[in-house]
């Protein structure tokens, strides 16, 4: 049997584009990912030992990401009272996932605190 004619694409795997074969069917076959969304930005302040090194949603999830050496904190969210309530997260990939948007959030390790809150969005309607 004849190999089949490969084509080498670009996987996006999060902000890496990782190069794989393909034949070359698939490869014309193959629609190109959708635009990444807009993020909403927010304003951090607080202990730099805890803040994030990015933070932004899409209007549906928070995504956080922390400095490589930088330990991973609490995460919490104040209720209407002020009230902290530990917020229900994951990590994907060097990303940690709040699947919900919140308008402020404050993390914690010890006595370090920071807090990110959120500005609100541009553009079209969230």
């Amino acid at each position: 049997m004849p190999a089949l004619p490969t084509r080498i694409v670009l996987l996006a795997a999060g902000t890496l584009l990782l190069p794989v074969a393909v034949s070359a069917a698939m490869a014309q076959a193959t629609v190109a990912a959708p635009a990444t969304p807009e993020m909403t930005s927010y304003r951090l302040k607080g202990s730099a030992s805890v803040r994030p090194s990015r933070i932004g949603d899409d209007g549906q999830r928070t995504y956080i990401q922390w400095d490589e050496d930088q330990p991973i904190p609490a995460v919490f969210a104040p209720d209407k009272r002020g009230q902290e309530q530990i917020v229900d997260g994951y990590m994907r990939g060097d990303l940690f996932t709040i699947d919900r948007v919140y308008p402020r959030l404050v993390f914690r390790i010890d006595k370090d605190k920071a807090e990110a809150i959120r500005n609100a969005p541009t553009g079209g309607k969230r």
